[in-house]
């Protein structure tokens, strides 16, 4: 197992703090039947389904276009001067 520097810990909290939690129930319960039936992963078909569709709805759900931002219109208005 790595060793890690207290800088670097600190880091990578902050960068898995600020992701997105949306589909970890998911994980987790896909993690957790993998190490429930000795890391087969074809006793854990269903729980593999559900991680594998929350992600596919949350990429679909981020597809959509963005909502342009203040900078994004300032930067146009500057340009047109």
């Amino acid at each position: 197992m790595a060793k890690f520097t207290h800088e670097q810990m600190k880091k990578m909290t902050r960068r898995v703090a600020s992701e997105s939690t949306e589909c970890q129930p998911e994980f987790l319960l896909f993690i957790g039947a993998m190490a429930k039936h000795n890391w087969d992963s074809s006793k854990c078909v269903r729980e593999w389904r559900d991680a594998f569709n929350c992600v596919a709805g949350n990429r679909n759900k981020g597809s959509a276009k963005q909502k342009s931002t203040l900078n994004y219109h300032v930067m146009r208005l500057a340009k047109g001067l």
